[in-house]
């Protein structure tokens, strides 16, 4: 059996009101929404409400569901070179996560021993 590394894993995110798709990965995934590095140059807003769409690793099923951004974390990190990147994470919420979405998050959390 193959061993299956967690974190991170891909997420396409769509805020509906500007028709925009920013891309992602999830850093770490709970019943309540998920954290997020974004992997391109658009900036999530608090208050965005989005449509995000995920795999959980392992699994078969494809997820989309409706967000709303909670937090974001913005830092700059040293590049190689001597200059200063941004690293641009978010926290968001499920909006009606599914009984279907809750529990395979469960499985996914107590398989790989996430506390």
């Amino acid at each position: 059996m193959n061993k299956v590394k967690p974190y991170p894993f891909f997420v396409s995110l769509l805020i509906e009101d500007q028709n925009k798709v920013i891309e992602g990965s999830i850093l770490k995934m709970t019943p309540i929404g998920f954290i997020v590095k974004e992997t391109t140059v658009d900036h999530l807003k608090v208050g965005h409400h989005l449509k995000a769409s995920f795999k959980l690793p392992a699994e078969v099923s494809q997820h989309t569901v409706t967000c709303k951004v909670i937090k974001t974390y913005d830092q700059m990190i040293p590049n190689s070179d001597g200059t200063f990147g941004k690293e641009l994470l978010a926290e968001l919420h499920f909006s009606h996560p599914s009984d279907i979405l809750t529990n395979e998050i469960l499985r996914f959390i107590v398989k790989i021993g996430q506390k």
